[in-house]
């Protein structure tokens, strides 16, 4: 678990502390330590597991359910105005510059990460702030004016572009990795269905997508990101016919 993680979920102890009306004191006889090292360890969020596994008995609750509650707690991300959805369709370096810099990187290990010259930083860098999205600082900093995650309608033309450009290079990398290493799973099916099927089809695959969300955004509170594997799901379903059965009548 990462100090951050520890962090969230020691707020959400402080929180449920207060709803229940509990006493740091009465936590404190619980665990056989002194008041003192109970609220240093809430304030500072550095708790050890043992310690947070005895909480959490405590409580009656589980360390998940606890984790939920942190996540349910923390500030939301920001939703781009229509501006700034624009500008990041036109120029979708500058979109990937700036998800970089909400994840903590600074200009200048985006700018080597990235391979581009000081004129391009200055350069994006001075867009950004016209565009409201950061504030220029001494020293090459930044002080970013969104939180991540970045939000923006799936509907909107920036949506339909990272949705095509994401959908596209998944399918690349699927079809190598599949012929290279036989590994990845690939099963593509053409079949005819009824209406009332394709439906119930579709609803099955929301709630495995549903699912799929729930269980990321639950690990990533929870698990340090060396131990997480970065894992893209797609679901497609479309009335299509493939290439080869094209032009032949129906058996």
């Amino acid at each position: 678990m990462t100090q951050r993680q520890a962090a969230a979920i020691a707020g959400a102890i402080k929180g449920i502390l207060k709803a229940r009306a509990l006493k740091y004191a009465d936590l404190a006889r619980h665990l056989g330590v002194s008041l003192a090292t109970v609220k240093r360890d809430l304030a500072s969020g550095d708790v050890s597991l043992q310690r947070l596994l005895a909480i959490c008995e405590w409580l009656g609750l589980s360390l998940e359910e606890i984790a939920q509650t942190s996540a349910r707690s923390e500030p939301e991300g920001s939703a781009l105005d229509e501006e700034q959805i624009e500008l990041f369709a036109e120029f979708p370096a500058l979109f990937s510059f700036t998800v970089k810099l909400a994840r903590g990187a600074s200009p200048k290990e985006v700018q080597r990460a990235e391979g581009i010259d000081d004129a391009e930083l200055r350069s994006r860098l001075g867009a950004l702030e016209n565009a409201r999205i950061l504030e220029r600082l001494p020293g090459d900093k930044v002080r970013l004016k969104l939180r991540s995650p970045l939000t923006w309608p799936q509907e909107s033309r920036l949506g339909r572009k990272l949705a095509l450009d994401l959908f596209l290079d998944f399918s690349n990398h699927v079809g190598r990795s599949y012929l290279a290493k036989g590994t990845t799973r690939l099963d593509v099916h053409v079949h005819s269905l009824t209406p009332e099927d394709a439906k119930e089809l579709e609803e099955s695959f929301q709630r495995i997508a549903a699912d799929f969300r729930k269980r990321s955004h639950y690990n990533t509170k929870v698990f340090p990101k060396e131990k997480l594997l970065r894992v893209t799901c797609s679901f497609a379903m479309d009335e299509y016919e493939a290439p080869f059965l094209r032009g032949l009548a129906e058996p």
